[in-house]
């Protein structure tokens, strides 16, 4: 089958034999725009969390922990956005772990 491309999985990007880069959606790569909407700015400064669900919070912490680890160079906002998704879990646990 030479000459034959085939799409790239995820263990070829983890494996390093292609760009994560590449392969990533923009919205596990790309923090929220805060010039582009209303709710974006919120999103942009964690105001939204307090009106999430707790599954639209759990949520937002797994896409956090996803693009911090298949980015390569992830924006910090997305380190930000672990702590802050973290805390509010907490926060509505009562403080419990």
């Amino acid at each position: 089958m030479s000459g034959v491309r085939h799409s790239p999985s995820w263990l070829d990007v983890f494996a390093g034999t292609d760009t994560p880069q590449d392969r990533v959606p923009a919205w596990v790569a790309r923090p929220p725009d805060p010039y582009r909407s209303d709710r974006e700015a919120r999103r942009y400064l964690h105001q939204d969390l307090e009106e999430l669900s707790d599954n639209e919070v759990w949520r937002e912490l797994e896409r956090a922990k996803h693009s911090v680890v298949v980015v390569e160079k992830p924006d910090r906002w997305f380190l930000e956005r672990l702590k802050r998704c973290a805390s509010e879990i907490r926060r509505r646990r009562g403080g419990r772990r």
